[in-house]
């Protein structure tokens, strides 16, 4: 009898554990701006079909080769030319298709979208957000980026407006997770 509950008790801890494992285990974000884009474009409604420049090819191409050998679970992007050239070698590479996804471009959605991440990917899943200057520092803090750590991520503020990355060629990385309490640690800059 007492061997029968010590492996009622075993299994129990085995399970919470497991369970415990799986809840705090979380797909890795990739959060990148998009690639250089061509100068002298028109402004307006024009602006979401600007290219890559030649630069900018490049660096897409770098990002892709970046990834090379590891497994790319999905990569979501906004529905501008940029961010779709930007994440076009990858997905062909990565044989991936890339899904457009309004977080990517309006940061209203953005916590709704890490939500449906989190319950949708596995731990060890590589998930690719392809998306622009003024909505990546958002996705970071969404995510539970402390402000202190917005230095060392290249975050910087226009006055009385939005939060930006400026600079290209670099990736964001973060385990989604629910936890509200987060380091610098947890986030990584990383260049490619």
């Amino acid at each position: 009898m007492l061997k029968i509950q010590r492996l009622k008790i075993l299994f129990l801890l085995v399970m919470l554990f497991g369970l415990s494992a799986n809840v705090l285990a979380q797909p890795t974000i990739y959060v990148v701006r998009h690639a250089e884009k061509l100068a002298g474009w028109p402004k307006g409604k024009a602006g979401a079909y600007q290219p890559l420049s030649e630069q900018g090819i490049k660096t897409a191409d770098r990002l892709a080769a970046w990834f090379k050998g590891k497994k790319v679970s999905a990569i979501y992007s906004s529905s501008t030319s940029r961010t779709l050239h930007t994440a076009f070698p990858l997905s062909q590479q990565a044989g991936v298709k890339i899904k457009i996804e309004s977080a990517c471009s309006d940061t209203s959605f953005i916590d709704s979208f890490l939500g449906k991440l989190r319950n949708k990917y596995k731990p060890n899943d590589i998930v690719i957000i392809v998306s622009h200057s003024n909505i990546v520092p958002y996705f970071l803090l969404k995510a539970g980026l402390p402000d202190a750590c917005r230095d060392e991520m290249g975050i910087t503020q226009i006055p009385d407006s939005w939060l930006l990355t400026n600079f290209y060629g670099a990736l964001f990385s973060f385990k989604n997770t629910r936890e509200k309490t987060k380091t610098c640690a947890d986030f990584m800059r990383i260049p490619f």
